[in-house]
């Protein structure tokens, strides 16, 4: 008992030892997360600032070249004679200034830090879907833009070469038509004609020569720069780990350390808290559903806060589309979801400490959670768990310390409905395996062997027979004969070394059959017998023909009685 109770407690340390082991883990996984985030924030504030002096120096720069690029166009403008001209540069001199402006705003904007549309009064516009959806996806579209940007610029210098190809092969037809007609004729002035015609056609051909040649040569680095399918494997599981693979992991990290450590501490509420020790309550079963609900919903936003730190606005749209997705595609579920949150109230169709059948079989609901624990005691391995679903289309009752659980026991003799005659050795959830006389063994399908109505002879068996006896002894049918066979009876089942088994043996007059004076006898045994229930029937048997044989009773046989027709001629 000291042991024991030794074992015991080294058992509950070890656990609490565990359970503190990782706590201690998430907590320092979560300091090492936020001391990474907030040195990468702070080298990521120094870059910021001086990129920041470094855009505002361009921006002025770019501010003194315009002005001095409109006080040139002024002074042209000032020299110029000719109206178009003086419109043009009144045209070019007002786009200069616009972009003085802009840039004015860009540097006033970027030295402040405040966006300064905020602080212009913005016209109120409609609620539009379809730019909200643009906004939501353009991440997530920019990044399969960059990824699939190498393919679709070689595909679009492929058609480039092509349409080229094309272009060039018109151009040089058309070339060769002109110099041919140019032989043919003598007139000087259309031969000049013709002849600066070709000279356009000929540069034209050159032209598109040149844009052919840079194009292929364009393709050919392309080309060059493809890699085996291991090296771009390789190549995107390293972009993928640099940064967004690291986004992932970390979120994945945060929700399954928070779900895991949220767990955790609702079995040390069920270990340590008495309510959960008895029979739960409603109250009770309200906190357990609520609590797995808000550690659910604790896990997915330590996901999504992860990568909103993260600054992934990609992998945390998609997060949020996923999340999205499986409510919207719940919805129909919804029916069914509130079926299983009633079971889990224990309001449902099935209770707990209620009898259910399950696969034909009864069992005890022990406990319902999102697995459901069933027990039958009967059954070896009769210990199962069921996810909350399959308990949807299950009815459950109470039941009484009466109601067998199972027909047999192990040890325990049976006879099935296709006459076998076995001790069950074992029986589970799926079969049932009987040793027969003789020592073979045969096995049922659990079902199977509840289908063929067995008999328990482990409880007390009867061994029934119908002996009949000749017409010729019918004055002593009712009394002599059936004292005296019943006397034998006994006699020779002692002497054979049954009285331990006897319980009761009676014989009586059946019935007048056709060709017989028919007894009934009835042997009871007790079931410890239940293996020689065999050879007491045969036992019987043999005594009902030795007490005929002793008391000259004759054995009547079936008789057949002819019937002929008489000749009257």
């Amino acid at each position: 008992m000291r042991d024991g109770v030794i074992r015991f407690i080294a058992m509950k340390i070890r656990c609490n030892f565990i359970v503190a082991t990782l706590f201690a883990c998430f907590f320092c996984f979560c300091f090492f997360a936020t001391a990474v985030l907030a040195e990468d924030s702070s080298a990521q504030e120094q870059m910021r600032e001086s990129k920041k002096i470094a855009s505002l120096r361009a921006i002025l720069e770019s501010i003194n070249q315009i002005n001095e690029e409109i006080g040139k166009k002024q002074k042209i403008s000032g020299k110029s004679v000719s109206e178009v001209e003086r419109s043009e540069l009144h045209a070019e001199t007002a786009n200069l200034s616009v972009r003085i402006k802009t840039l004015k705003e860009n540097f006033v904007e970027i030295a402040s830090g405040v966006d300064m549309k905020l602080l212009v009064a913005q016209p109120a516009r409609e609620f539009d879907w379809s730019m909200e959806v643009k906004d939501v996806l353009k991440p997530i579209l920019d990044e399969i833009s960059r990824m699939t940007a190498r393919p679709r610029e070689m595909d679009r210098l492929r058609r480039e070469i092509a349409a080229a190809e094309n272009r060039l092969s018109a151009v040089k037809n058309a070339g060769e038509n002109v110099v041919g007609l140019i032989n043919t004729i003598n007139d000087k002035k259309l031969k000049k004609a013709l002849n600066d015609l070709e000279k356009r056609w000929s540069i034209h051909q050159q032209e598109i020569k040149t844009r052919l040649a840079i194009a292929n040569e364009q393709l050919r680095q392309k080309l060059a720069e493809k890699k085996t399918f291991s090296e771009t494997v390789q190549e995107l599981f390293r972009l993928f780990f640099k940064n967004r693979g690291l986004n992932l992991l970390l979120s994945l990290l945060a929700f399954f350390g928070v779900w895991f450590v949220l767990e955790k501490l609702h079995g040390r509420v069920n270990l340590i808290s008495p309510m959960h020790k008895k029979r739960r309550k409603f109250f009770v079963r309200v906190f357990d559903l609520s609590y797995h609900v808000i550690t659910m919903l604790a896990a997915t936003s330590a996901l999504l806060v992860v990568l909103y730190l993260a600054g992934d606005w990609v992998l945390l749209t998609l997060a949020v589309i996923v999340i999205f997705g499986i409510v919207w595609a719940s919805r129909q579920a919804l029916p069914r979801f509130w079926e299983q949150a009633k079971l889990l109230l224990n309001l449902g169709t099935v209770r707990e400490e209620e009898r259910v059948i399950y696969n034909s079989l009864p069992w005890q609901v022990k406990s319902i959670g999102f697995y459901t624990h069933l027990v039958n005691k009967e059954l070896l391995g009769g210990d199962i768990r069921l996810p909350l679903s399959n308990l949807l289309n299950l009815h459950s009752r109470p039941w009484t310390e009466q109601e067998p659980w199972f027909p047999t026991k192990k040890g325990e003799w049976v006879l099935l409905s296709d006459d076998t005659h076995g001790k069950v050795i074992i029986q589970t959830p799926e079969m049932v395996e009987l040793v027969l006389l003789g020592g073979s063994r045969k096995t049922y399908r659990t079902t199977d062997f509840i289908g063929m109505n067995p008999v328990n002879l482990s409880t007390n068996f009867r061994v029934s027979i119908t002996f009949g006896v000749d017409y010729q002894h019918q004055s002593i049918i009712t009394e002599e004969i059936p004292a005296k066979l019943e006397s034998m009876l006994k006699e020779r089942l002692i002497k054979k070394g049954y009285k331990e088994y006897i319980v009761r043996i009676k014989v009586e007059f059946c019935e007048a059959g056709s060709s017989s004076l028919n007894l009934k006898v009835l042997a009871d045994f007790s079931g410890t017998a239940g293996g020689k229930y065999d050879e007491l029937y045969r036992a019987v048997q043999r005594i009902c023909v030795d007490a005929c044989n002793r008391y000259g009773w004759v054995i009547p046989f079936d008789q057949i009685t002819l019937h002929f027709a008489s000749n009257k001629g």
